[in-house]
């Protein structure tokens, strides 16, 4: 019929299980959520549950995917996980690849020891050994340096237990290092702890002697007494 109009009817579609992440960091903590399911064009209340993680790494939290261990790229850079939605009358099941975001993870040690007017030779480390490093902060950073993995004195110098030039003057520098591996950084706070040595007292001048403490110097053939 001329003139007439079509009335068209679009399908929304089937019910489709969806989630609104697919990765996660590989410094997430246990527990870190990966994201929120539900699902499309679906009718009724939908509860959602585990039905494989071959690498017990997610659980299932109401509409929460979590993660339920610790990640780590260069071990595995995804897990898959399959989740099974239903509302009592349907049941939807699919399975997600959660891909493991790399970052750099800081391995080296915290705290370190050096004795005083030695150099300072701290190594830095991070899981993927491709960072680059740079001091960020810290009380004490303008006392430091960096070159290439090593952490070490500004100037490359020394320092003097009996005049400390930390912040606090304690002989305990702190300084934070942070790690960058391409759009990815780890910061890192370190303290160094400046140790006592025992000094000598110079002997006779030429003489090459170094005295300790309790020592004594005596020209030849003179006699001496010690009273206790």
């Amino acid at each position: 019929m001329s003139g007439a109009k079509r009335i068209l009817f679009l399908s929304g579609g089937s019910p489709t299980l969806v989630l609104s992440g697919d990765s996660v960091l590989e410094s997430a903590s246990i527990g870190a959520q990966v994201g929120v399911l539900s699902v499309r064009n679906g009718t009724g209340t939908y509860t959602f549950s585990e039905t494989a993680d071959p690498d017990n790494k997610f659980t299932v939290s109401g509409s929460l995917l979590t993660t339920s261990a610790t990640l780590n790229y260069e071990v595995s850079p995804a897990h898959s996980v399959t989740i099974q939605a239903t509302n009592g009358v349907d049941t939807i099941t699919r399975t997600f690849l959660i891909s493991v975001t790399d970052v750099p993870i800081i391995t080296n040690a915290t705290t370190g020891t050096v004795a005083e007017n030695a150099t300072l030779s701290f190594t830095l480390a991070e899981n993927s050994n491709s960072a680059t490093w740079s001091i960020v902060g810290g009380a004490d950073s303008a006392q430091f340096e960096i070159s290439g993995t090593t952490l070490r004195w500004s100037l490359n110098g020394t320092r003097n237990f009996e005049a400390p030039a930390d912040a606090d003057t304690n002989n305990a520098y702190v300084v934070t290092v942070r790690a960058t591996v391409g759009a990815d950084t780890a910061d890192q706070t370190i303290t160094i702890t400046v140790t006592d040595v025992t000094e000598g007292i110079g002997g006779p001048a030429g003489s090459g002697i170094l005295l300790e403490a309790g020592d004594y110097l005596l020209a030849e053939d003179s006699s001496f007494l010690i009273l206790e």
